[in-house]
């Protein structure tokens, strides 16, 4: 009886170990499995294209005849089977061959109050039926399980061995999404200072680059700021003011590029696959593989976005009248205090006082109570002690691990709260054209994302990154 062979063997023992789920509830039906190495079975999902515009290119009553005066019809529509076969062009000219569709463009949205990047590609696809097409597709740390299965970032020892490779982007992976969680922009070391190299958004944008084929990365980082008004209304004692707070948002550009197409740019980004470990072993290492620099120009989209809005009042004592109330406060203390009440005697509320020249009171017990809740009051209330709404977050950026993760801590200043969750939903839930106005006009320009190339012509001259169709 023959024995069954080692791949057999490790065939039946990977039927036996648990899956390792971890397709997006939203991309199940693009995911795929495959068994990795050590016979685990590894889920991950495809990128899935879904179109936005499509066209349909006019050929003419004489087909594409006259260009091919220039050459062989089977040379001029690159339908190279054809010319293998020696197929005549009046019988291909009305299957015009198209090219392979130009490289994806990567459009990726960071939203720094809450570390959470997305990225989306952009590309075009012809068809050989002459249809030209505009898809999108979204990138994600759940399509970095492929790197399981290409045993990468491991060692070749363990390789060897047959382990399992490591998804890079596992750090910053949920569940419940494909977005890109507690990232951090620009990092920081164990000692708290900037790190100008470890930077988990350049690494997840230059890898999504590379597995894409994208040549060109767009990168929109949310500045988020809040602007306190006051205006203050009243007379010389007593005033009322009223405080407008309002909160923005705005994006700032960043361009990811093959390195050494950018002069100036920081090409050595990169993280570690294996999160706190230090330092990092040369095989865990991940680099970004790409160029990332500031981008500025006066035709870039930059419109700030009011996101949060709110108007508050407070009427209270002015210093004037804070003052008189301090001097009814000490001179009522000072006569009770010192007086018969301690000793039992004497009438508290038929006494009188001249506590500034020309301002006499009539001061009894319940006056007093009266005036020491309302200093209580004032001590503690917003008219003499505003509180300050505080920054967006502390350093910028926290304090993340060498894997360029970012840990949150909770912030208790519930404007910062409301703006940071207003900016990611724009950053990240919404497509590219209902994000942050400047992300919108960047994306599509002027025109909406069905419109074709000829029509945003005419109609203006800002047609956005994102390709366009030729027709009409």
């Amino acid at each position: 009886m023959a024995r069954p062979s080692f791949f057999a063997c490790l065939f039946v023992l990977g039927a036996s170990l648990p899956a390792m789920a971890t397709c997006p509830p939203d991309q199940v039906s693009t995911c795929i499995s495959r068994r990795a190495p050590d016979g685990t079975i590894v889920q991950h999902p495809r990128l899935h294209w879904t179109p936005i515009a499509s066209a349909t290119r006019s050929q003419g009553n004489a087909g594409l005849q006259l260009q091919y005066l220039q050459g062989r019809a089977s040379a001029v529509t690159r339908h190279l089977s054809a010319a293998a076969l020696g197929v005549p062009g009046q019988s291909i000219s009305g299957l015009f061959f198209q090219p392979a569709g130009s490289a994806p463009i990567l459009f990726a949205r960071f939203a720094p109050g809450s570390n959470t990047l997305r990225i989306d590609l952009l590309r075009i696809e012809r068809g050989t039926d002459g249809r030209v097409t505009v898809a999108s597709a979204q990138f994600g740390p759940h399509h970095g399980e492929r790197f399981i299965l290409s045993q990468d970032f491991i060692s070749a020892s363990a390789r060897q061995s047959l382990q399992r490779g490591i998804n890079p982007f596992s750090a910053w992976l949920h569940l419940d999404d494909n977005l890109f969680h507690d990232i951090c922009f620009q990092c920081r070391r164990a000692d708290g200072t900037l790190d100008p190299y470890t930077s988990g958004v350049a690494t997840a944008v230059g890898l999504a680059m590379q597995q894409a084929g994208a040549s060109t990365g767009i990168l929109a980082v949310a500045r988020e700021w809040i602007d306190v008004q006051q205006e203050t209304s009243g007379g010389l004692l007593f005033s009322t003011v009223k405080v407008k707070t309002y909160g923005y948002a705005q994006p700032d550009w960043w361009l990811a590029s093959p390195i050494g197409a950018q002069a100036g740019a920081t090409d050595q980004h990169g993280t570690c696959a294996v999160a706190g470990e230090q330092p990092c072993l040369p095989e865990h290492t991940v680099m970004a593989g790409v160029a990332l620099a500031p981008w500025t120009g006066l035709n870039l989209p930059t419109d700030r976005d009011l996101l949060y809005y709110s108007e508050d009042s407070h009427s209270g004592f002015t210093v004037l009248g804070y003052a008189v109330v301090t001097a009814l406060l000490v001179g009522a203390g000072s006569y009770v205090w010192g007086g018969d009440l301690l000793a039992g005697g004497g009438d508290v509320a038929d006494a009188s006082l001249t506590t500034l020249p020309g301002i006499s009171a009539s001061t009894g017990t319940a006056t007093i109570n009266g005036l020491l809740s309302a200093g209580g009051y004032l001590a503690g209330s917003d008219t003499l002690h505003p509180a300050s709404p505080g920054q967006i977050q502390n350093g910028y950026l926290g304090t993340p691990y060498s894997s360029g993760r970012f840990v949150n801590s909770a912030n208790s200043n519930p404007i910062v709260n409301d703006l940071q969750t207003k900016v990611t939903t724009l950053q990240t839930a919404n497509k590219l054209n209902a994000g942050l106005t400047g992300v919108a006009k960047m994306y599509q320009g002027s025109c909406d994302e069905i419109s074709s190339e000829s029509k945003c012509k005419q109609s203006t001259t800002n047609r956005g990154v994102l390709p366009r169709t030729k027709g009409q």
